[in-house]
């Protein structure tokens, strides 16, 4: 047998033995880390982004009723024939409960906000721990040099120039 298939030989079960496989496991489980940590951070950042969308579309809506409710006392009063401090009274109040409204709503999103971009952070820290992970990978040519060698070492003299013939034409 020539010292080139033996090598090959040795190299294929290399391949196929359990330092192969354990090689192709670690790599398949870091690579389905990588994509569990993207998700995760996806899935907050959406969150994030929802939570803002709900407090601008909530102060929004807070601004709208407050509006409507302005201009109601206004035609209730023009209405009644009424004019003066009984007015700026109901006016007052209705700012003043828009403007508690709005400050719940933003305290709200503001501890939201916060909560969410601190998982954003951890998980961050979790996708860049995965991709940093280092996956050791048999080292081929080390296995098929060292095995071409055992079988140079093992052959005769005629074998290996056989071998060197071979190599050239």
């Amino acid at each position: 047998m020539s010292a080139y298939i033996a090598a090959a030989q040795v190299g294929a079960e290399m391949l196929s033995n359990s330092a192969g496989k354990a090689a192709y496991a670690a790599t398949y489980d870091k690579q389905l880390s990588i994509f569990n940590a993207s998700r995760q951070v996806n899935a907050i950042e959406d969150q994030l982004s929802t939570v803002k969308q709900e407090q601008v579309l909530s102060v929004a809506n807070v601004q709208l009723n407050q509006d409507a409710a302005e201009a109601q006392a206004k035609v209730n009063a023009a209405a009644a024939g009424v004019s003066g401090g009984s007015v700026e009274q109901v006016i007052y109040e209705t700012n003043k409960d828009a403007a508690f409204a709005v400050g719940n709503i933003n305290a709200q999103a503001d501890a939201d906000t916060n909560a969410l971009s601190k998982q954003v952070q951890s998980a961050s820290l979790g996708l860049a721990s995965a991709q940093s992970t280092k996956v050791d990978v048999p080292n081929l040519g080390a296995a098929l040099l060292g095995s071409a060698l055992q079988v140079a070492a093992a052959s005769t003299e005629e074998e290996r120039s056989d071998f060197m013939e071979s190599w050239s034409s």
